[in-house]
């Protein structure tokens, strides 16, 4: 895939151009937070991760904190966390990425968390299929609360490359 520069359009222009006027048909996609904040997690606990800001997409469709799959092949899908310990102790937790619900493998991780930010990230090529529903969740089997904070704090993206 290339776009031709020729006539030196600004990388500004090209921010707002749309995949269409672009000229080509690439499937990707991509959810993101800046916020800070603060999540509690019970003993045995899941929750998915907020992630209310969206990026460029294309074929992709980007729902409330989940991005769905629109066209079945090999996907790269990469994330990202960066996360502290609001306890004393540290907390045992894990960061994953799911597919229709179940933990993906390849992207998940157990991470010890504690007062000092922790930053986590992983990528897989993976097949999936369309209908297929992505989202990030962390989790702890012994409970406490972790402050995200500012600046990015979690994203996840697809990008199809087969």
């Amino acid at each position: 895939m290339c776009i031709n520069l020729k006539n030196k359009t600004s990388s500004e222009q090209i921010d707002k151009m749309s995949t269409k006027e672009m000229n080509f048909n690439a499937t990707f996609g991509g959810l993101y937070s800046k916020k800070a904040g603060i999540m509690t997690l019970n003993a045995g606990e899941e929750k998915q991760l907020s992630l209310p800001s969206i990026m460029s997409h294309n074929n992709v469709i980007l729902g409330m904190n989940t991005l769905t799959i629109i066209e079945n092949g090999i996907y790269k899908i990469s994330n990202f966390i960066s996360l502290r310990s609001m306890d004393k102790n540290f907390i045992n937790v894990f960061f994953s990425t799911k597919k229709n619900g179940q933990n993906l493998e390849d992207l998940f991780h157990y991470i010890l968390v504690g007062n000092s930010f922790k930053e986590i990230s992983s990528t897989a090529i993976l097949s999936l299929q369309a209908g297929d529903i992505i989202e990030l969740v962390l989790g702890s089997a012994f409970g406490g609360s972790l402050f995200f904070g500012i600046g990015l704090s979690a994203s996840l993206t697809v990008f199809k490359v087969a």
